[in-house]
């Protein structure tokens, strides 16, 4: 738990070993915390088990997200390419029904098809370069 969760972290912090030394210090201040009991002072330890909690989602969450954040990354990624190819044919489909009303008008219909194509290039380029917005945006 501590190398994922520390894995994760790491990546808020500028130098790697911090955020393995911020999970390794989580896990042990757990550690400390699950072997005191205190006999005499039961509201003692109620409040030690409700500070474990918080402490434990943590870890946890942070292992977790260390996993789940690259197969999210990578769903985001082919929903936003297929919403920006569902534009882009959208678009097409206008331009198709604006030729068929062009016709006859050479100007127009030169100023369509140099539109049309330059959405193909934007498509082909956007493609390319794969972009994307983060999931947790």
């Amino acid at each position: 738990m501590i190398i994922e969760s520390g894995e994760y972290y790491s990546t808020f912090y500028p130098n790697n070993y911090q955020g393995y030394w911020a999970a390794f210090l989580v896990e042990a201040y757990l550690a400390i915390l699950a072997m005191l009991c205190f006999t005499k002072r039961p509201w003692l330890n109620t409040t030690i088990k409700l500070i474990m909690i918080p402490l434990f989602l943590v870890v946890v969450g942070g292992a977790s997200l260390k996993v789940v954040t690259p197969l999210i990354d990578k769903l985001n990624k082919s929903e936003n390419r297929n919403r920006f190819i569902e534009v882009m044919l959208s678009e097409s489909k206008r331009s198709v029904k604006n030729l068929d009303l062009l016709k006859g008008q050479k100007t127009n219909t030169v100023l369509e098809l140099k539109h049309r194509r330059e959405m193909s290039k934007e498509l082909v380029s956007e493609l390319k370069k794969g972009t994307s917005q983060s999931w947790w945006l």
